[in-house]
């Protein structure tokens, strides 16, 4: 559950600047474990998400713009 709090909050962060359009539980990778042995997640596949108008990409941490 802890899991999927962290996920929302990432696509909260994120969903200032930019839409994923496509989150479904397959697009969430496990990567690894943390130094406390929880799960590093990573929202994956952002090929159909869209920059809001008049964002930067260049200010965010983003896989592509």
């Amino acid at each position: 559950m802890q899991q999927m709090l962290f996920v929302l909050q990432a696509l909260c962060d994120i969903h200032k600047t930019r839409s994923h359009r496509d989150i479904k539980l397959a697009n969430v990778m496990v990567s690894g474990w943390d130094v406390d042995g929880g799960l590093q997640l990573k929202i994956i596949d952002w090929g159909s998400s869209r920059l809001h108008e008049g964002t930067d990409c260049s200010c965010h941490v983003v896989e592509e713009c």
